[in-house]
């Protein structure tokens, strides 16, 4: 049976709180391997005060055919993430799931990316 995998690109100041129930129901129920990316290597601070590593960089990640999705929880975008615009435009180009919560719309929709 082929493993179920998503992305959950994390950055400085997102809002981690629109994503926790999300990945735990992904991860717990739906059976999904759960990919943090991030654009560096570095420590992110989530608009909580948490702080998180990505599994992977976002030029790291390689060949797209094995994820299922992205996830892009909200938060303050700035127009130097555009690192992750490749991503989003391959995935939606193999049909999918590119879920952008709150203000992450800009990337898909074109404002970032």
């Amino acid at each position: 049976m082929k493993t179920k995998k998503i992305l959950c690109y994390i950055y400085n100041d997102m809002a981690d709180f629109e994503i926790s129930v999300l990945l735990h129901y992904l991860k717990n129920i739906g059976g999904y391997e759960i990919t943090a990316i991030s654009d560096d290597s570095g420590l992110i601070t989530a608009q909580s005060g948490l702080h998180c590593m990505s599994d992977k960089k976002v030029s790291g990640i390689g060949d797209l055919s094995g994820y299922d999705g992205l996830i892009i929880p909200g938060g303050p975008i700035d127009n130097n993430q555009n690192g992750i615009c490749p991503v989003i435009r391959e995935l939606i180009k193999r049909n999918k799931l590119v879920a952008a919560i709150c203000f992450a719309r800009s990337f898909s929709g074109g404002q970032v990316c």
